[in-house]
């Protein structure tokens, strides 16, 4: 299924046009690296698969005390759907986060995300998340469906630029005050 996306975006690439992935097959594409926009694209792609393991077992675990780390880009993303910064954002020692209320996110209703669509990134490449004592990207023991999640090249280096890109804000931010 995941090569299946990559061919899919590398068809759209050179045809020029959006890919839908139910008229795409492997046999349509020509093999080349990927750009960072590509990239970027095929681990959009598998996210929402990756996601989709959350509904079909409607797990929400991850939600529940969340300390979630937000970027700018996340932040702006929020922001634009009408919701002011001081009502998700919880800023803690230079660093950015969701806020809880009741112990789990302050974006999850009982039941569901009610911004999934506009979810932070951490949100969507979880359970893929950087363990400092490996030196590596793992699946996340934490999340109870880990076993139904594949990990791979694209999703690990989203998740390691995730955390080159807020350890950057941070300092920018310190840097500010």
């Amino acid at each position: 299924m995941n090569d299946f996306i990559l061919y899919a975006l590398y068809a759209g690439k050179a045809q020029n046009t959006t890919p839908t992935l139910s008229a795409l097959t492997p046999n349509q594409v020509n093999s080349r690296p990927l750009s960072q926009n590509d990239e970027l694209r095929v681990v959009i792609a598998m996210m929402g698969k990756m996601n989709n393991v959350c509904r079909h077992y409607g797990c929400t675990k991850c939600c529940i005390k969340t300390e979630m780390p937000l970027s700018n880009s996340d932040i702006t993303q929020i922001k634009d759907l009408g919701i002011p910064k001081d009502y998700f954002v919880l800023e803690r020692n230079g660093s950015r986060h969701l806020k809880n209320l009741s112990g789990r996110c302050i974006f999850h209703d009982g039941k569901r995300c009610i911004i999934y669509n506009y979810r932070p990134e951490g949100c969507q490449l979880y359970p893929a998340v950087f363990d400092e004592n490996k030196g590596k990207v793992i699946l996340h023991l934490h999340c109870p469906h880990h076993g139904k999640f594949q990990l791979n090249p694209h999703t690990s280096s989203a998740v390691i630029n995730l955390i080159r890109k807020l350890d950057l804000e941070e300092k920018r931010l310190a840097c500010q005050e």
